[in-house]
């Protein structure tokens, strides 16, 4: 038992610390460019992700995000294929791990990295606190910070998710003539 919730701790540690250098390096990339919305502390518009399309040039950095992100899920599909325990969740988490390898390879190949490199943004940011509270919720005396860190995760992620992701979802469907 000590063995499993070890490699549960540390496998949290990586992941917050993974989800937190992302968000950092994600922001530093994407905050001058014409790509990240104002709601989401950048200086661009739904507008700026599509000039030029489909020859868009590609912010500085922003390649080098797709295919760190793109390396990071790859390797996280490959681990639970290959070493996770068969929990009763393994179908889900497959398709959950496949279809975000999937959808950071299409963006990457199909030359879709503003909103791509924005919504992998967006779930980095929210994933950091979802990742420390795994972490505290594995630990034993960290009951407090449990809480604190749920309280967190939660407003991130209703804002992150329910209203930056939506949005954009939003602006994706308006998009499309029929």
């Amino acid at each position: 038992m000590r063995k499993k919730r070890t490699d549960k701790a540390s496998k949290y540690v990586w992941m917050t610390f993974y989800y937190s250098a992302m968000s950092i390096y994600g922001y530093i990339v994407l905050k001058e460019s014409a790509w990240l919305p104002e709601y989401m502390g950048g200086k661009g518009s739904w507008e700026g992700m599509w000039k030029g399309m489909p020859y868009i040039e590609p912010c500085a950095g922003a390649t080098t995000y797709a295919m760190l992100q793109l390396g990071y899920h790859g390797s996280d599909f490959l681990f639970h294929i290959l070493k996770d325990e068969r929990e009763n969740d393994f179908m889900e988490m497959t398709l959950h791990h496949a279809s975000t390898f999937l959808l950071i390879c299409s963006m990457t190949l199909s030359n879709f990295l503003p909103i791509g490199c924005v919504i992998a943004f967006l779930h980095d940011v929210s994933d950091i606190f979802v990742a420390t509270l795994k972490l505290t919720t594995a630990l034993e005396g960290f009951e407090l910070i449990s809480v604190a860190n749920f309280l967190v995760t939660v407003v991130l992620w209703f804002y992150f998710r329910n209203i930056c992701l939506t949005n954009l979802t939003w602006s994706i469907w308006q998009e499309i003539e029929y």
